[in-house]
């Protein structure tokens, strides 16, 4: 923390930093899943049809059967879907966390500016740690070799 802002500007700013990454990266991420399940459904349908008419070579079905193969199985190695929706989850915690402080309602109602912003501070690198603690255990099952290995516990 420099030397020029209070606890309470450094609190804050990174309250807001934090709510701004975590949204750009929800956003980010649901557009990537969108994208590869539109890829997947376009290549799919289309596959379909081809077979259904038989009116272009068996390539374009195999290429396009590809296609689908791989947009899926990138899906599934980022985990587009699942940083989404946690991702979303906790911008929204976080603007929530924020109304209630400036609004000294909830959990802040009835302390004074230092309490209010202790326990904001608490509570908001409580929340991220619990989601960094969530992100690990995704990145540590991508990694897997056997999805229902009894032997495989933490």
């Amino acid at each position: 923390m420099g030397s020029n802002i209070n606890s309470s500007e450094y609190a804050l700013a990174r309250l807001n930093d934090q709510k701004a990454w975590y949204s750009k990266k929800a956003s980010a991420n649901k557009k990537a899943y969108l994208t590869c399940k539109l890829i997947a459904l376009i290549g799919a349908s289309t596959v379909t049809v081809i077979a259904a008419f038989g009116s272009l070579p068996t390539w374009v079905s195999a290429v396009l059967g590809a296609i689908v193969v791989i947009s899926s199985g990138i899906e599934g190695i980022y985990s587009f879907h699942s940083i989404w929706v946690t991702y979303r989850l906790m911008a929204e915690r976080l603007e929530s966390e924020s109304t209630f402080y400036h609004a000294k309602a909830g959990p802040y109602k009835s302390l004074n500016s230092e309490d209010s912003l202790s326990l904001l501070v608490e509570r908001v690198e409580g929340m991220m740690d619990q989601e960094h603690l969530g992100w690990s255990a995704l990145m540590q099952g991508r990694h897997k070799t056997k999805p229902d290995d009894p032997t495989d516990k933490p």
